[in-house]
């Protein structure tokens, strides 16, 4: 028994969460190719993609296999990209003071309150946007439109 279930039954769940997950990553792949974001599809290959990495470790092995090190890897190379997005606007913030003439005499050693305080508002950014993807693909959410800022196509003018 797996949390609950027979082993059977886990394996069916982790090995659909794992289709799941390909096919979505898929849809988002050829998506990015031809430029578009697909909020919907990127939030379902993430959750699946993650759940089935942990759901990995939940299985009985007396030993490590290559598939912990495969779930290891794709967890560590998902928080490495949350990591880096935060340093980057981390990095940007840093140049925003140091650049931009009507913020420099507000920290000009970038130790100031202000630098602190915008420095701040970037780290609590980061969990307030995870728990909006959350808002997004929890059953909650299905029936009513999440916005996650998503760019949107033009829309065409109105006939008169």
């Amino acid at each position: 028994m797996i949390l609950g279930m027979s082993t059977a039954t886990f394996t069916l769940q982790h090995v659909v969460l794992g289709l799941v997950g390909i096919f979505a990553g898929i849809i988002v792949a050829i998506g990015m190719l031809g430029g578009k974001t697909l909020p919907g599809w990127t939030a379902v290959f993430l959750t699946t993609t993650v759940t089935t990495s942990v759901t990995g470790f939940l299985f009985h092995s007396s030993s490590f296999l290559p598939s912990h090190a495969v779930g290891i890897v794709s967890l560590v190379t998902l928080a490495s990209a949350m990591l880096a997005l935060y340093l980057n606007v981390f990095v940007g913030v840093v140049q925003a003071f140091q650049k931009l003439p009507f913020l420099q005499p507000l920290a000009p050693t970038q130790s100031e309150p202000p630098f602190l305080a915008a420095q701040l508002v970037v780290l609590a950014a980061c969990p307030c946007a995870r728990h909006r993807w959350g808002e997004a693909v929890s059953p909650r959410a299905k029936g009513r439109r999440v916005d996650l800022g998503a760019r949107r196509p033009p829309q065409a003018p109105r006939a008169r």
